[in-house]
């Protein structure tokens, strides 16, 4: 027996293993997909809280990023429904297929995706002059799981065959399937593929879409260029998925010249050298690691492989060509698979599958990065509180300083109403009782910190708005302004005459004749002048500004305690809420995880 026909029929013999094994299979998949939609809803359910707190007009820069970050999370939260209806279908497609083992190929355009599958499916040994056990079998029967393109894909030969399309464009445009006993070859669309015009489907997003689900993937690389950046980010998503992956080199083969038997120059293709094969395997393992290092190596290998080669081995029946093709160990890694692996892989899928989608909506997609994950989304709520404490700082550090701007513009408008009460009193000689002058001043003063405290916290916190007027806790309590007086005493001397005795004889006998004498006689007078000395408008000055200014500092200061503590409240509130309802949320999705 050739070593070829050994090979097909120890392959075969194997993979039988595997459809008797899953003959009688029937797992149960498991709805917890159903509790992880019930678990995202309390998220929206929490943002739309945010328009119904917040009402001011004027939005600071938390009020913006609050609104920012809401945004984004409403978009995360589509991308994950949109997620989670993709992790539905594949909960579907395991379930369609959980009698085969699946083994999925994907790789860039061109790699050689079609040539594989059709090696497998037997194209090449139905015409070749090898009795191998593809020749003992129903031919297999090829069918699409889903399609994003019209054309391309599966090629309907003259006989009435049915193959994958081969070409050197991106022909493949859907999921495509043949089934060989117990197995079931996917086919998928180039990554990188170029889309087309009539393309329903982005070709990347549908590879992206199954691979989670097969059993087995196939990692195909043009030996030309093998682990380019953009093949290779698929590797950390089979690994975070725990994924099992086999990274085939294809295309390891030259074409040199030789001389045939007429000693003519022809073409030869002739497989690459063993050191040369080993340095591309080793190299592509090494740069796994170096961009993974948290890569779980143990479940990928590389091999490298030669479709050509195969093909001309089986034309030829030549079995040292088969063999360089390293077709033989593909074969003998499947069937190991297959027989000993099969019913593990598939029970396990399910399970591996739901904890790695629980993980991409915790940590969001690490890949593609289409959305965030759970855990962005706490640390951008956790951010939203930055802007806060240095809005609070500001104003903590400011404090004196806005505090002496107030008490300088108030009292300075509380003297100009006061000499303007004055200059009344002046002109009319007119009192101004206490209550008329202690309203005004009050209400001076209450506006002043109203106004000042406006300017001057919108100076610190953009779009700062407080439309209630601060009612004083303590007011001023002045007396009345009226005209003030002063009375001095003035003394004099007034001389007055006043009747004596006669002095000697000649003035007694004038007097005796009716003759009066009189002296001066000095009496002391006092009397009382009133002065006016003005209004009392100095005293009440002085006490005026004693009296507003530990008024002023004291509400200015509590006013400024309430703006930190409270003007954020409502966003520091709601912050809080998202951050205990996002933390719930990731509790309640680790829960639902399956324990290793």
């Amino acid at each position: 027996m050739s070593y070829i026909i050994e090979c097909v029929d120890g392959f075969f013999k194997k993979i039988d293993i595997a459809e008797e094994n899953l003959s009688g299979f029937s797992q149960e998949i498991d709805r917890r997909r159903d509790e992880i939609r019930k678990v995202l809803k309390n998220i929206p359910n929490t943002l739309r809280k945010y328009n119904q707190s917040i009402t001011t007009s004027n939005k600071s820069a938390v009020d913006k990023a609050v609104e920012l970050v809401i945004a984004g999370s409403n978009d995360s939260i589509k991308k994950w429904n949109d997620a989670l209806q993709i992790s539905l279908k594949g909960t579907e497609f395991m379930k369609k297929h959980e009698k085969y083992l699946v083994v999925m190929v994907f790789g860039a355009v061109k790699a050689g995706k079609s040539s594989l599958g059709n090696f497998f499916a037997g194209k090449y040994f139905g015409t070749a002059n090898i009795d191998t056990e593809y020749k003992k079998r129903p031919k297999p029967e090829f069918d699409s799981e889903e399609s994003g393109r019209k054309k391309g894909g599966l090629s309907r030969e003259l006989n009435g065959d049915t193959w994958f399309t081969e070409g050197v464009t991106d022909t493949t445009g859907a999921i495509q399937y043949f089934t060989l006993s117990g197995l079931r070859w996917m086919d998928s669309p180039g990554t990188g593929a170029v889309s087309l015009d009539d393309d329903t489907l982005n070709m990347e997003d549908l590879v992206n879409e199954y691979i989670p689900y097969a059993d087995l993937c196939i990692f195909l690389m043009n030996s030309s260029e093998p682990g380019l950046q953009e093949d290779m980010k698929y590797m950390e998503k089979l690994s975070r998925e725990g994924q099992e992956s086999l990274v085939v080199i294809t295309r390891s083969d030259v074409v040199e010249e030789d001389l045939d038997e007429n000693d003519e120059i022809i073409q030869v293709l002739q497989p690459k050298s063993p050191d040369r094969r080993k340095l591309q395997e080793d190299d592509i393992v090494k740069r796994l690691s170096d961009q993974y290092p948290d890569l779980d190596t143990e479940k990928f290998r590389a091999i490298s492989i030669s479709t050509l080669l195969a093909r001309d081995a089986i034309k030829e029946n030549n079995d040292e060509k088969f063999k360089s093709s390293n077709l033989d160990q593909l074969m003998d890694i499947l069937a190991q698979k297959a027989s000993q692996e099969t019913l593990v892989l598939k029970t396990g899928r399910p399970k591996k599958n739901l904890n790695a989608f629980i993980d991409e909506l915790i940590l969001g997609d690490t890949i593609d990065k289409k959305f965030d994950g759970l855990n962005t989304l706490l640390n951008k709520f956790n951010a939203l509180q930055e802007p806060i404490n240095e809005y609070k700082d500001k104003i903590e550090s400011r404090k004196r300083r806005v505090t002496n701007a107030i008490l300088s513009e108030v009292q300075n408008n509380l003297k100009l109403k006061l000499f303007e009460f004055n200059k009344y009193v002046e002109e009319n000689n007119k009192t101004i009782d206490s209550g008329k002058i202690n309203k005004e001043i009050n209400s001076i003063i209450e506006k002043g910190i109203h106004d000042g405290l406006h300017r001057e916290v919108a100076s610190i916190i953009e779009g700062y708005s407080n439309t209630s007027l601060k009612t004083l806790s303590s007011l001023v309590s002045l007396g009345d302004l009226g005209k003030s007086y002063d009375h001095v005493e003035h003394t004099y001397k007034e001389y007055e005459l006043v009747e004596r005795e006669t002095d000697g004889v000649w003035e007694w006998f004038c007097n005796k004749l009716g003759k009066t004498y009189y002296r001066k006689k000095a009496v002391t007078k006092t009397e009382v002048i009133k002065i006016d000395i003005g209004t009392n408008v100095n005293d009440l000055l002085e006490n005026l500004q004693e009296q507003s200014k530990t008024i002023i500092s004291n509400e200015v200061h509590q006013a400024l305690m309430d703006i930190q503590n409270n003007y954020f409240a409502p966003q520091e509130s709601y912050i809080k809420d998202m951050l205990l309802v996002i933390n719930q949320t990731i509790d309640e999705l680790q829960a639902l995880k399956y324990k290793e």
